[in-house]
């Protein structure tokens, strides 16, 4: 086997070392968990920019650098997130894939095809939960607005998990406010009440979970426009 001798004077001046920080890296992790392509193709872009071309790494320390890569894939792939699983047995080697690269442009294309296949997996599984939760929310709502209770902090307490987060994850996700939402579940099934002409105003109100008629005629004018008795004049029921 053929040695190669290298002379301290050769490469004093040479980059010993790549750039690879640990806020980089978090940001990656970060940005592939939250389903961010856009992000980690800038990230990464600006990691391969920073290595080889604004500053000449040896191809061993470029290696050091994919080795490192590859490591931060696999921490995300043995991660316990089942979307993933198939990954994590072997469907992707990001190692392999990476090492078997011949040039730098190469090395880049593997990487961001990578980095962006495990972020499109988070995506999607999030996209996933995200419904779920979605659905579970609502079907909360719809199976409880007859209780007078019913709130936010009750349907906190139900998922755990904490009101802030629900409010925001349901205005983005459903577009409604909890609380309107809420008006509008009962004011739906309100006015499906009312075309029983034997119940009052008191008794339906009760029922969708208004504790008095005062509250539920308010509520239902500001948002229909009209009374609950004008609306029962107005609708052929």
């Amino acid at each position: 086997m053929e040695l190669s001798i290298f002379y301290f004077h050769s490469i004093r001046h040479e980059n010993l070392h790549y750039h690879f920080p640990v806020e980089t890296e978090l940001q990656l992790i970060n940005c592939i968990r939250s389903g961010d392509r856009e992000q980690v193709i800038q990230l990464l872009t600006g990691l391969f920019d920073k290595n080889f071309r604004n500053e000449s790494i040896a191809p061993e320390l470029g290696r050091c650098l994919l080795f490192s890569l590859s490591g931060t894939l696999l921490r995300i792939l043995n991660s316990d997130t089942p979307t993933l699983q198939g990954f994590a047995e072997g469907e992707i080697d990001p190692v392999r894939q990476l090492l078997s690269s011949k040039t730098t442009d190469e090395m880049f294309v593997k990487t961001k095809e990578l980095y962006l296949l495990v972020t499109e997996s988070f995506k999607l599984e999030r996209r996933d939960h995200d419904e779920q939760l979605l659905q579970q929310i609502q079907t909360y709502i719809d199976a409880n607005f007859a209780d007078p209770n019913m709130s936010l902090n009750l349907l906190s307490e139900h998922l755990q998990i904490t009101p802030q987060y629900i409010s925001q994850f349901f205005k983005k996700m459903s577009g409604w406010n909890f609380s309107d939402y809420l008006t509008r579940v009962r004011l739906n099934h309100a006015k499906k009440l009312m075309a029983d002409s034997e119940l009052t105003n008191a008794q339906i109100a009760r029922m969708v979970g208004y504790t008095s008629d005062t509250v539920f005629i308010r509520v239902f004018k500001k948002v229909e426009g009209l009374t609950p008795g004008k609306y029962r004049e107005t609708k052929p029921f």
